[in-house]
């Protein structure tokens, strides 16, 4: 199986190139195109219908499996303009992902869906858990950045911000008195103290901020 990362600038793709027999789980609404000789399977799915809920998966995370009869592709995007990362996964880790910045992952790979979740808890957007070995491509808002912690280590981040990390890593929450609202004091997600050792990945941009306006829309 080939799988190209396509920058643009707006937004990255991903195009999957299938040989006969291979399989790949996929992001129902990251699917751009695809081949008509690929067979699919929805393996978690249900929920409600709108804008918002095509956007963000609110109360459902549909995933197809995705088997090739022959030579195909299937073309891929984020739900939000984003760049795109892959991320090779080892036997023995596991790696938390924020709902909305999943793409796609190798079928072997095991994955755990909970929708409102300690972490990512404003209704829209969930947390999933991800085992096995095998390449995960997940998106991130104006950018993604690694961040590496060493024993004893810990950093803060805001809870839009993270995209996921390893399963070394441990958080708390900060309780809200100990940090300032944002910009003309509106409300943040909340703040988190992640400690080490291992790597969190992080977006540059908020996706709360796009979803906040689209939910006024409706």
């Amino acid at each position: 199986m080939e799988k190209n990362i396509k920058n643009n600038s707006l937004g990255d793709t991903v195009e999957v190139i299938f040989e006969k027999d291979e399989e790949l789980k996929v992001r129902k609404k990251s699917i751009i195109s695809k081949s008509s000789n690929l067979d699919s399977k929805t393996i978690t799915g249900g929920g409600k219908k709108g804008l918002l809920n095509a956007i963000t998966s609110r109360t459902q995370f549909p995933i197809i499996k995705f088997k090739s009869n022959d030579k195909g592709y299937v073309n891929l995007s984020p739900p939000l303009i984003s760049k795109i990362k892959n991320i090779t996964v080892s036997e023995d880790e596991e790696l938390t992902i924020q709902t909305l910045n999943f793409i796609a992952c190798d079928s072997d790979m095991n994955i755990d869906v909970k929708i409102n979740s300690e972490l990512y808890d404003n209704d829209a957007l969930g947390e999933m858990k991800i085992t096995g070995e095998g390449e995960i491509f997940i998106s991130g808002m104006g950018g993604i950045q690694e961040i590496e912690l060493g024993e004893e280590e810990y950093t803060q981040i805001h809870a839009e911000y993270i995209i996921g990390f390893y399963n070394t890593i441990t958080y708390k929450q900060v309780p809200s008195s100990e940090f300032k609202k944002g910009f003309l004091g509106a409300e943040q997600s909340p703040l988190f103290k992640l400690y080490g050792p291992g790597k969190i990945y992080i977006q540059n941009q908020s996706p709360y901020r796009f979803i906040e306006v689209v939910e006024k829309l409706q």
